[in-house]
């Protein structure tokens, strides 16, 4: 069974119908999979839904959707340190990651998800994870 982490994008791309999320669904459908996403991801992703006013049919969407997901939270030691460790190693070379993008990907790092995104902004770091897949965006 493949475990996926979901990033923001694609919870996006899912609300929208847009291609992107079709993309995402034939890539997961390939195998026995589990979907999750940091709580972060569901903050994003509501605040976004409800700051552009999507009304109530696609939150009940996007919600339906996240009920069906794993979410993890961002508390605990564990999941401190590997934010730490991320955003160090990030700075170290250079590396441009969103306080937002390096709690997701410290999340997927942890719990040894595969990460599911269309933000090129992951891929200089795509090595950290379990496994990594970058989704065309439209």
């Amino acid at each position: 069974m493949t475990p996926y982490l979901l990033d923001t994008n694609l919870l996006l791309a899912y609300v929208a119908q847009k291609p992107t999320w079709q993309r995402t669904t034939s890539i997961v459908k390939r195998s026995p999979y589990t979907l999750s996403m940091s709580i972060v991801n569901e903050s994003e992703i509501k605040a976004i839904a409800d700051y552009r006013g999507r009304g109530i049919p696609k939150r009940l969407k996007l919600d339906q959707l996240i009920s069906r997901c794993g979410v993890y939270p961002i508390s605990g030691s564990k999941i401190v340190d590997a934010y730490v460790r991320l955003s160090v190693q990030c700075r170290r070379r250079g590396l441009k990651l969103s306080q937002n993008d390096t709690w997701i990907a410290a999340t997927a790092i942890l719990y040894k998800r595969h990460l599911l995104t269309s933000d090129k902004d992951f891929i200089p770091i795509a090595k950290e994870f379990v496994g990594f897949t970058w989704i065309e965006p439209n």
